[in-house]
């Protein structure tokens, strides 16, 4: 009887599996926002305030531009945040494609707004 004799060896190391992965570990906290890598902005991107945006056009300068298939629109921490998200005039630096589309935006930290004049 072979197959009685794997089954302590099979108990043992499913508990010995369970034991590695309940290992506690202590949340971090931060005594601030995590700071990465820098991000780069194109040199021929503009500066504007962007006042509002919904879904297919964006608000900048107080013109109502369209926004490109695939438009990306990045918050302070660079990540992409949805048009609709905005609420309020943030100063940001955009891309206009070809056609006339704004194809990328970036909402500015104060530090790279004060690097942008």
């Amino acid at each position: 009887m072979p197959v009685l004799s794997l089954i302590p060896a099979i108990i043992g190391s499913i508990i010995e599996g369970a034991a590695d992965q309940a290992t506690i570990t202590t949340p971090v906290q931060s005594a601030g926002p995590v700071v990465g890598q820098l991000r780069t902005l194109p040199a021929a991107s503009q500066l504007g305030e962007m006042a509002s945006a919904s879904i297919g056009v964006v608000q900048i300068n107080g013109q109502m531009l369209p926004l490109a298939p695939g438009a990306q629109i990045r918050n302070e921490m660079n990540m992409i945040v949805m048009p609709t998200t905005i609420q309020k005039p943030v100063p940001v630096r955009y891309l206009v494609d070809a056609m006339g589309y704004v194809s990328r935006v970036w909402i500015l930290t104060p530090a790279e707004l004060a690097a942008s004049r």
